[in-house]
């Protein structure tokens, strides 16, 4: 009878923190800008998390452009992290890297792409991602510094995956040694019930 390791529901925390940081940045603010007396506006990965008074400006009609293939990578990624989270193979957590990886570095190109065009409508140019000048504030909000924590968590789950996979296939092998060990033993002194040893027969020789 070989011993069969048991293995916890949830096999991968890091994981499990990283689908939920995924899914938690998709419907947060991503980027912002306010100041001069004037309110904040945020942006999301939706066209609904965009303030009216926002949405004719070239800001908006690239990003509501760019924005749902950052938001597909996003839920991709924390798909694959929860999938992670309840299955021992390591090629989830992997593909959920990937789409973090790829979401939180083509964030950054399209916000560029879109403040760069916006420039044409306006007497003053951001040229960066985050700053403050003219009495405005610009810079990243908090859904993409989740995306980033997220992205983050990844390499610590594959690594615990592969220490906690090794150290569970180590003590499967001795365990599994140490039963078969006891059960040769138990066998070879073993004797059956209601077995008699047959007397040995000796012929004498006639005279």
């Amino acid at each position: 009878m070989e011993l069969i390791p048991r293995r916890p529901i949830l096999t991968n925390p890091f994981s499990m923190i990283a689908g939920v940081l995924a899914l938690v940045s998709a419907f947060s603010p991503w980027w912002g800008i306010g100041g001069a007396g004037e309110p904040t506006f945020y942006y999301g990965l939706f066209a609904g998390t965009y303030d009216s008074a926002l949405t004719a400006s070239q800001i908006t009609r690239i990003l509501v452009q760019y924005s749902p293939v950052i938001l597909g990578l996003v839920i991709l990624s924390g798909l694959f992290a929860i999938l992670g989270t309840f299955n021992t193979a390591i090629k989830y957590q992997l593909a959920g890297f990937a789409s973090s990886l790829a979401a939180a570095s083509a964030y950054p190109v399209i916000l560029m792409y879109s403040l760069g065009a916006s420039c044409q409508n306006l007497s003053w140019c951001i040229f960066t991602p985050t700053g403050s000048e003219f009495g405005f504030t610009w810079g990243f909000q908090i859904g993409y510094y989740l995306v980033l924590a997220s992205t983050l968590l990844y390499p610590a789950g594959i690594l615990f995956r592969k220490t906690f996979l090794s150290s569970e296939t180590v003590r499967a092998v001795s365990e599994k040694g140490s039963v078969r060990s006891a059960t040769s033993q138990f066998t070879r002194f073993d004797v059956e019930p209601g077995r008699e040893t047959a007397p040995i027969r000796t012929q004498t020789a006639k005279k």
